[in-house]
C-alpha cells in the first residue's frame, strides 16, 4: 500500500482591504506521489493488472459500492502564483476568489481513450490555471452552514493545478449544506442533516479503457453525493 506524497513550499505576503483580505503566494511543489481518481467498473484482470516499468503506480484500490477507485501515480515538479481575495458579505457568510498558476497531470489531446495499463506513460504535467468562486460560512437566522464553490480548471486535467490550495479539493460545482433540525421539541438537540455534493456536473472526465475494452474514467474528483444526519453532544 502506497501514498501520496510531496513536499509543498510557499510564500505568502497578505493585507487586509477593507473588511477583506487579499493574499498573493509563491510556492514550489515537488510531488513524488500523486494519488488518481476514477470510476468504472472493474475487473480482478485491472486490479492485478502489472506495474508499468519505470511507474510508481502499484495496482488499484478500488471501492465497489461507489464504482470508483484511486491509484498511485509518479509525481511531478510544479511552481506557480495563487491570489486570494476574500470578503464578507453578512456577519456570518463571506465570498473568496482564488486564481492560481501552476501544473497538473494532463491526458493526451483529443478524445482517444487512454488505456489502464499505459496512463503511467501517458499522463503529462502540463502548464494551466484554475479559477474559483467559493461562498462559505453560516446563516445567522437558521443556523445553516453553508460551502458552496465553483472552481474551473481545464477538463483534459487529472489532478489539480495548486494541490495544496485552499479550495483544490472542490473540483468544479461542489457544495456543503449542514441544517439543524428543530421541530417543537420532538427531535433530540443537537440533530442536524447534512448534504455534501462534489463535482455535481461530472466535468473533467477522461475516458480509459479497461484491460478487456470496457470505458472507465479519470476525473480530478469523480462526482459524489452523500447526505445523512449528524449528532452534536
Amino acid at each position: 500500500m502506497q501514498m501520496a506524497r510531496g513536499l509543498h513550499q510557499e510564500l505568502t505576503l497578505g493585507r487586509k482591504a477593507g473588511r477583506g483580505t487579499i493574499q498573493v503566494s509563491y510556492y514550489h511543489d515537488n510531488l513524488a506521489r500523486v494519488v488518481l481518481a476514477g470510476g468504472g467498473e472493474l475487473t480482478v484482470a485491472d486490479m492485478a493488472a502489472p506495474t508499468v516499468p519505470g511507474s510508481t503506480a502499484n495496482g488499484i484500490l478500488a471501492d465497489t459500492n461507489t464504482g470508483s477507485f484511486r491509484m498511485v501515480n509518479a509525481g511531478y515538479k510544479a511552481q506557480g502564483f495563487n491570489l486570494l481575495m476574500t470578503e464578507p458579505i453578512t456577519p456570518g457568510l463571506w465570498v473568496a476568489v482564488e486564481y492560481s498558476t501552476g501544473a497538473a497531470l494532463a491526458a493526451p489531446d483529443g478524445k482517444k481513450p487512454m488505456h489502464l495499463d499505459m496512463v503511467s506513460e501517458e499522463l503529462r504535467p502540463r502548464s494551466a490555471q484554475s479559477a474559483t468562486v467559493a461562498l462559505k460560512g453560516r446563516v445567522i437566522h437558521s443556523g445553516t452552514q453553508v460551502r458552496a464553490s465553483y472552481r474551473w480548471q481545464p477538463e483534459g486535467l487529472v489532478t489539480a493545478v495548486n494541490s495544496y490550495a485552499a479550495f483544490s479539493d472542490q473540483a468544479y460545482l461542489s457544495f456543503f449544506i449542514r441544517q439543524p433540525l428543530r421541530c417543537g421539541g420532538i427531535l433530540p438537540q443537537g440533530l442536524e442533516a447534512t448534504v455534501d455534493v462534489t463535482n455535481l456536473l461530472e466535468q473533467g472526465y477522461r475516458p480509459v479503457l479497461s484491460r478487456d475494452g470496457r470505458t472507465l474514467f479519470l476525473a480530478q474528483t469523480p462526482r459524489v453525493m452523500q447526505a445523512g444526519l449528524a449528532f452534536n453532544f
